[in-house]
């Protein structure tokens, strides 16, 4: 509600429905005297056209009323959002007529200041089969930033039908459990394709809950996990489970069984333990190669974010894996990410966590290797304090890094179709322990140092010319040798002094 007029406004980041192909958009106009608004379908074809269907009500610090054009901050929104103040409404429908597709805007005028059509999150509230209450965290708040508007437990974050859905399916998969059973010709083809039903339904659920939001630019439906995070979506997709679009049981289905099917074609088979990785039973020096993908310092808090399937997955799963759902939230405390700062955080993990535990965890891998064993660990991230904690782990744990290579981690259409400000380009380091001394490290010069790190990055482009027409990508290449190198010397200037590592850097230009 508005606190200048006192009226229900809706906010809205912009009126796109598509970008791609026939370009078709909301047209939302006030009716200032009764405090409705009436809607509709529109083909955007000139400047002012577009400008109006880009332009929204809500930005990321500030939101505009609709009918009195005063702007309120989004602290008065999340006071009322923490009061459980903020409504839904349905504005719009997608359906298919013909095989094409066709929006519908609602026939008459939205009554925003009465109740009719308003979602009521506590009229529907059937016998749980799930107990839905599971409170999300507030150490990870950074990323569970809809915490902030009053989304509290994994229970809010689906609206009363979503809820009823995932309800219905956790018992219909439960249900179906003896039938797999008796069908199957041993119990690991029985839990397989149990457990397929299962990442169906996850599958199903990323896009059925009030987060999920409308990708216009390629029209189709982006799930909750596309920012790596659950962030308050202002004017969400709804997607029911039995669409035959994406997001629905039929398209899930796909998706899973393409991924089973490129497992089958893998001719080995593996075995898969959940532990701590600073502490494992894995004999001394049995091991030739350790591949680790370490979470990237505080870009993905995994614990957090699995909260979201932790409530079906432990009713489904608990008297398969009873150690690994005995606890009633997922555990946090030992994994090894930076909690990002906030106020309302009680306890965050810090970057010296991360240090001491990456450095734990890869001197336990250290132990089991053999003697010209190898670990292979990818990393990335744009800010050098976290590369800083890794190498600080590396040189602890008695290791050097040898090899370094750039990798494109994530799909191009992934930032062109969402506001992810993310590095697409990660790098494989390949660690060997290092010669044991007993002397301190050597001391360098700066202008030495500097010269030994350009040295480097001209014989990279010599060798692989294709890096220099992709700066990150050589950056990745050259960048973790040089830190290395400066983790085992230490760099002075002209006066004995010191010098940091951002200063090399800059330098030479990485």
């Amino acid at each position: 509600m508005c606190p200048h007029c006192e009226r229900w406004t809706p906010l809205f980041q912009n009126k796109w429905l598509s970008k791609n192909g026939q370009k078709q958009a909301l047209s939302i106009k006030p009716e200032k005297i009764t405090g409705s608004v009436s809607i509709e379908v529109v083909e955007p074809d000139s400047d002012a056209d577009f400008l109006d269907a880009d332009t929204g009500t809500v930005a990321s610090k500030s939101a505009t009323c609709l009918f009195c054009e005063t702007p309120t901050g989004t602290d008065e929104i999340m006071r009322q959002g923490m009061a459980g103040q903020l409504r839904e409404v349905e504005y719009a429908k997608l359906t298919t007529v013909n095989g094409k597709r066709q929006y519908v805007a609602p026939a008459k005028p939205l009554d925003l200041q009465g109740t009719s059509g308003v979602i009521d999150h506590d009229s529907d509230r059937p016998e749980e089969f799930v107990d839905l209450h599971l409170p999300l965290d507030m150490n990870g708040i950074r990323h569970l930033w809809a915490i902030q508007y009053g989304i509290r437990t994994v229970f809010d974050l689906f609206n009363p039908r979503q809820r009823r859905a995932v309800q219905e399916i956790t018992q219909a998969i439960a249900k179906r459990r003896a039938a797999i059973d008796n069908n199957s010709d041993s119990e690991e083809e029985a839990r397989f394709r149990y457990l397929a039903l299962l990442m169906i339904m996850n599958k199903v659920a990323i896009y059925s809950n009030r987060h999920s939001w409308w990708q216009s630019n390629g029209a189709f439906p982006a799930n909750i996990f596309v920012r790596q995070a659950i962030s308050m979506v202002w004017n969400y997709v709804e997607i029911p489970p039995g669409s035959a679009g994406a997001g629905g049981w039929i398209s899930s289905s796909k998706w899973i069984i393409k991924a089973l099917e490129h497992l089958r074609s893998i001719p080995h088979r593996a075995e898969v333990n959940q532990a701590d990785a600073a502490k494992t039973s894995i004999p001394d020096q049995s091991l030739d190669l350790v591949v680790i993908d370490p979470p990237y310092f505080d870009s993905i808090t995994y614990a957090y974010l699995s909260d979201f399937f932790y409530p079906w997955t432990k009713k489904l799963l608990q008297k398969d894996f009873s150690e690994w759902f005995s606890p009633d939230v997922t555990p946090k405390a030992q994994e090894l990410i930076v909690d990002r700062k906030h106020k309302l955080a009680p306890a965050p993990k810090t970057g010296s966590f991360f240090a001491l535990k990456m450095s734990a965890c890869l001197t336990e891998a250290r132990r089991t290797l053999t003697d010209d064993g190898l670990i292979i660990l990818m990393y990335g991230h744009k800010e050098l304090k976290a590369w800083i904690a890794l190498f600080e782990a590396i040189r602890s744990s008695g290791l050097r890094v040898t090899v370094s290579w750039p990798i494109h981690t994530e799909r191009q259409s992934k930032f062109q179709h969402s506001r992810v400000d993310a590095l697409g380009v990660s790098c494989v380091l390949a660690l060997r322990p290092a010669e044991k001394k007993n002397t301190p490290p050597t001391t360098v010069d700066a202008q030495s140092f500097r010269a030994m790190a350009s040295d480097r990055m001209a014989q990279l482009k010599t060798k692989h010319p294709e890096l220099d027409a992709d700066p990150v990508a050589l950056s990745m290449a050259v960048f973790p040798l040089v830190l290395d190198d400066y983790m085992h010397t230490s760099v002075v200037d002209s006066d004995g002094i010191q010098v940091g590592i951002e200063e090399l850097i800059d330098s030479v230009n990485l």
